[in-house]
């Protein structure tokens, strides 16, 4: 029952209590009339005049009407109630619609979290398959994470890619040091023909037409006494040694000169003739060799990026073949001079190509090591030139016994790799691919699925445009300028300039100096080749715990300290007993 309902049964129960109380006389009788007897009108029990009775019929009118009006006012009322109902109803609604909405949301909360456990099972799933199949999780935006993650640490690969390389720092040094044996300039002196006609000795001939020099303890080797030698001849050893005096006579310069062959056959001096005043010819034949690395150097770096390292280093190892070969034959110096620019340079190619393949397929912690022992075959290869040259006297023949080991670069063709970063920056993905699933499978480790590499492959492509090859060479020189308008490289560049300049000025200058330092220059040169083998081998722990800042001022330190102790021998003892004890320490 409602509320309406309950004030509508009130109104009724309220009307007809009255209705009784109105019947009733005022002791609970009943007002109705008896018989023939005049009606009277009552009020409250009371008998009343016609009047009064109209009165209150008037005012009970107006009660009615004021509980009509009740009434109506309980109708709105209850229409107002029934509007409120009908507003609960639709709030009821609208709740039921929102616990509904409600419910879709749970709804879809509940699928989000199966959606979300089923993406952690598929995460569980993928890291079950990355267990199984040795996938790594690291990021492969870079080729050095790349390389980490497909060859693992260093393995069976990494050492015979090495032992492949290193090959290339070995046939340099033999070409470029050779040159203390090939080009030796033993004691030499004035060529008399009379003299040598009339079967003087050598000893004869210096005592009697060469002047001799106190201060070297040496005789002269560019001029002679100006004598008539025919009138000694006449005389004989003995008689013009005791009658004449030719240290008196003028001097003149030789026209020819003879050498004593006595510890080599021949060499490029002794087969030129360059000493005195072509003297200047045997120091460009040298400077050719640093000529011809300035060049190949410069110009090598570009073109490995434009073809490739490993086709320049197989071009460069045939052109290198051909000459070093070639300059047994060379029939003046300057063939012999030009040839040689070509070996330096050649040579570079071959050295620079193995290195950069070196350090682009190594890890960047095992980058100093590698980059430190790859050039210890240099001192092996310096060491082998005084063992083969102590044995070959003859310069052409020794040339071509130092050009023999050059061979050995035509197994570069099945054994050297190309780099697998320039593969990639070339945007060769499949050879690039099989070269690492390769290097992977030597190691031992499992690298990650075809596709994962493909995709990182294609990341380093597009992250790396500036490195790709197809640049011009005008640019590349734009390039080498512009490290010079940048104040922090242009003082890093310098630097790094004067300890290059600094290093070859000492090493070559001590080194290519060996028949000015000491008599046995077999024994000096395999000691410098043998004394390198520390320094190479010392150097990888001495970066690896002091930096390489800190472990380049200690050598230069130790080494600016060792050329002061000689200047200071050599400057402080007198000229000529500093020769002498230098040419007699063997």
């Amino acid at each position: 029952m409602t509320v309406r309902d309950e004030i509508i049964d009130q109104g009724v129960v309220e009307e007809e209590e009255q209705e009784k109380v109105d019947k009733r006389e005022p002791n609970g009788k009943d007002q109705r009339p008896r018989g023939n007897s005049e009606q009277r009108p009552t009020i409250d029990g009371r008998e009343t005049v016609v009047g009064e009775w109209t009165e209150a019929m008037m005012g009970k009118e107006k009660v009615e009407g004021r509980k009509g009006e009740a009434g109506i006012g309980m109708g709105e009322t209850e229409r107002g109630m029934g509007e409120t109902e009908r507003g609960m109803g639709e709030t009821e609604r609208g709740m039921g619609e929102a616990g509904r909405g409600m419910g879709e949301t749970k709804g879809g909360k509940g699928e989000t979290e199966r959606g979300m456990g089923e993406t952690k099972g598929g995460k569980g799933e993928a890291e079950r398959r990355e267990g199984e199949g040795g996938e790594t999780k690291e990021d492969l935006s870079t080729f050095e994470d790349l390389l980490q993650a497909v060859i693992g640490q260093r393995g069976r690969w990494n050492y015979l890619l090495f032992f492949i390389c290193s090959y290339g720092s070995l046939l340099p040094a033999m070409q470029t040091m050779s040159y203390q044996v090939l080009g030796a300039t033993p004691d030499y002196w004035c060529h008399v023909d009379q003299l040598l006609e009339a079967n003087w000795t050598t000893q004869q001939i210096l005592h009697f037409a060469i002047p001799f020099n106190n201060k070297t303890r040496k005789h002269e080797g560019c001029q002679m006494y100006d004598y008539n030698y025919t009138t000694a001849v006449v005389m004989g050893y003995d008689e013009a040694m005791v009658t004449l005096t030719p240290n008196r006579l003028p001097l003149v310069p030789c026209q020819h000169r003879d050498y004593d062959l006595s510890v080599y056959k021949s060499t490029i001096t002794t087969e030129w003739d360059l000493v005195c005043e072509r003297r200047a010819m045997y120091s460009t034949t040298q400077a050719a060799t640093q000529i011809g690395k300035l060049a190949g150097f410069f110009l090598l770096g570009y073109i490995m990026d434009m073809y490739g390292r490993r086709r320049t280093v197989l071009v460069c190892s045939f052109l290198y073949i051909l000459t070093a070969f070639g300059m047994c034959f060379s029939i003046n110096i300057w063939f012999f001079i030009i040839l040689k620019v070509f070996v330096a340079s050649t040579g570079a190619g071959v050295y620079l190509g193995s290195f950069v393949i070196q350090m682009e397929t190594c890890i960047s912690k095992d980058r100093s090591l590698f980059a430190t022992m790859c050039v210890l075959p240099w001192s092996v290869g310096y060491m082998l030139i005084p063992g083969i040259a102590y044995w070959v006297r003859s310069w052409k023949w020794l040339q071509a016994a130092l050009s023999l080991p050059c061979l050995v670069l035509i197994a570069h063709y099945w054994l050297l790799p190309e780099s697998p970063r320039w593969l990639v920056l070339q945007g060769r993905y499949d050879e690039a691919l099989k070269l690492l699933k390769q290097a992977a499978n030597m190691n031992g480790n499992v690298p990650p699925s075809d596709g994962t590499i493909l995709t990182a492959m294609h990341t380093i492509y597009k992250k790396e445009p500036s490195t790709k090859t197809h640049t011009g060479l005008v640019k590349i020189l734009c390039d080498y300028v512009a490290i010079l308008r940048l104040k922090k490289l242009r003082i890093r560049a310098l630097i790094i300039f004067g300890c290059w300049f600094i290093c070859a000025l000492v090493y070559y200058g001590v080194s290519l100096n060996a028949t000015n330092l000491s008599t046995d220059v077999y024994l000096y040169m395999f000691l410098g080749g043998l004394l390198e083998v520390p320094s190479y081998v010392l150097l990888w722990p001495a970066i690896a715990f002091f930096g390489r800042v800190k472990s380049l001022a200690g050598l230069f330190f130790m080494c600016g300290v060792s050329i002061l102790i000689v200047a200071c021998i050599i400057f402080f003892l007198p000229e000529g007993e500093c020769n002498f004890h230098l040419q007699n320490q063997g």
